[in-house]
């Protein structure tokens, strides 16, 4: 009797032991087709792995997942409600599936409410806040959607995608240091990715665009956004300083200089008048103007501008090339940062 209980018992774990390495690898054959962008082919392995698991929240999810891939939306909610009814492990990606799959059905205001009540129940996460603040930026509540991805930035400074939207907002506005200051983070973050130049647009517009020659003078261009802004004062130096650069007032009587020139110069100032600014309890006086004040202050001004400039201008990356040892000292001090 004895001898029989154990031949069963090992008999009952070795089934238990071929399912699971079954259903292991019938998930990693459909994670390798999804990634392949074959959805159909991938929801099937999913199913026949939920036959021999039926409760893995896991299988849920990637079937969730790739039927959101696929636009299937309504099929995705399906499955993204059974990840929550179980309300075990994969609730925070069950969100998000589900909240993305009704912000691209056009049900914005039930999204958000999803976004929220995933921040409710889970607590505080970047991918929630992002996200609840991309589908406030598509539908034009641009407002509470900064006030989202600053949320984000708090929770993970190191979110890239926050960043560019943040820049994105403040460029609309005309707000050139508050642009310039979150698309510098960006392209610090990702200096070579394929939005990159799209972040080196606003930055570079931020800082050397709004400025017309004319007959009797010169315009600075100064939007109604950049005025309300806790930056007016600052984004009317900047425009007047880039004026200054490039001859336009006989102030200097120097040496005309090149557009990458004027940039570093006006960066460079940028950083150096964020020395000083004190910490007000918001992103801008108590995250960005330190980070860059220190920049200034530790002599690594060009070092940033030129890393984050590399991917689209030759002459950024042969600075690099020939500064490795500037470009050391920045990055070991990120590290200590």
């Amino acid at each position: 009797m004895k001898n029989t209980f154990f031949t069963l018992l090992i008999l009952f774990t070795s089934a238990a032991a071929t399912a699971q390495i079954s259903a292991d690898s019938l998930i990693q054959q459909g994670i390798d087709l999804h990634d392949a962008g074959n959805y159909a082919a991938a929801i099937k392995k999913y199913e026949a792995a939920a036959k021999l698991q039926p409760d893995n929240q896991l299988i849920n999810y990637e079937i969730a997942l790739s039927y959101s891939t696929d636009h299937q939306h309504k099929q995705a909610i399906k499955y993204a409600d059974k990840i929550l009814k179980a309300d075990q492990e994969y609730r925070l990606n069950a969100y998000l599936v589900k909240a993305n799959s009704l912000d691209d059905l056009g049900k914005t205001k039930k999204a958000t409410k999803t976004y929220e009540e995933a921040l409710e129940r889970l607590g505080e996460d970047y991918l929630l806040r992002f996200n609840l603040g991309l589908a406030q930026f598509r539908a034009g509540d641009r407002e509470a959607a900064e006030a989202n991805f600053i949320l984000a930035i708090d929770d993970n400074f190191s979110h890239a995608s926050s960043h560019f939207l943040l820049a994105t907002i403040h460029a609309d506005k005309g707000s050139r240091a508050q642009t310039a200051m979150a698309a510098y983070f960006f392209l610090l973050l990702e200096p070579e990715s394929p939005r990159s130049e799209q972040g080196r647009s606003l930055l570079v517009n931020a800082l050397a665009g709004g400025i017309n020659k004319q007959e009797d003078g010169i315009q600075l261009n100064i939007s109604t956004g950049s005025l309300a802004g806790g930056f007016a004062a600052l984004d009317l130096i900047l425009a007047m300083k880039q004026a200054k650069l490039k001859g336009m007032e006989e102030l200097d009587g120097g040496e005309d200089q090149t557009d990458l020139e004027r940039f570093v110069n006006t960066s460079t100032f940028l950083f150096e008048s964020l020395e000083d600014e004190d910490g007000n309890g918001n992103i801008w006086y108590d995250f960005y103007a330190p980070f860059f004040g220190g920049v200034f202050a530790n002599g690594h001004s060009e070092a940033l501008i030129y890393f984050t400039l590399q991917g689209g201008n030759e002459d950024a990356a042969k600075w690099l090339e020939e500064h490795p040892e500037e470009l050391e000292a920045f990055t070991k001090w990120l590290g200590e940062e």
